[in-house]
């Protein structure tokens, strides 16, 4: 199965689980990679804690991808960081301060433009 296969199949997961495609759930798909990529971990691996900020789109990527149950999932009104703890380390991911018209804009941004700060650290 090509890397394009894999990735498609994980955005249908993640949209089926939300309900419809858009930009929130295409950055959280994104997050999740970086997240899995920087922590060496995998979609099987279980997360201790992921916070989010208030969009819903964010956790729903989470929940579809690292198959979190609500007591692991946390809102945080006002906060433009996703946090990752689990038992290898901790992971911040600043979320960008530009306006994404659509998933193409995703798509086509670099890690450094979605997530401008992305801050890693050990237990």
């Amino acid at each position: 199965m090509s890397q394009n296969e894999k990735s498609d199949i994980r955005i249908r997961e993640a949209i089926r689980v939300h309900g419809d495609d858009c930009v929130g759930l295409r950055i959280g798909v994104r997050a999740v990679d970086i997240i899995a990529r920087e922590l060496a971990i995998s979609e099987d691996t279980r997360l201790l804690k992921v916070r989010v900020g208030t969009k819903q789109c964010l956790g729903d990527a989470f929940k579809a991808l690292f198959h979190l149950d609500d007591n692991q999932l946390e809102y945080a009104e006002h906060d433009d960081i996703i946090h990752v703890t689990n038992g290898t380390g901790k992971i911040e991911l600043h979320l960008t301060q530009r306006k994404l018209r659509d998933a193409n804009d995703v798509l086509k941004a670099s890690d450094a433009e979605l997530f401008p700060v992305i801050k890693k650290s050990s237990n």
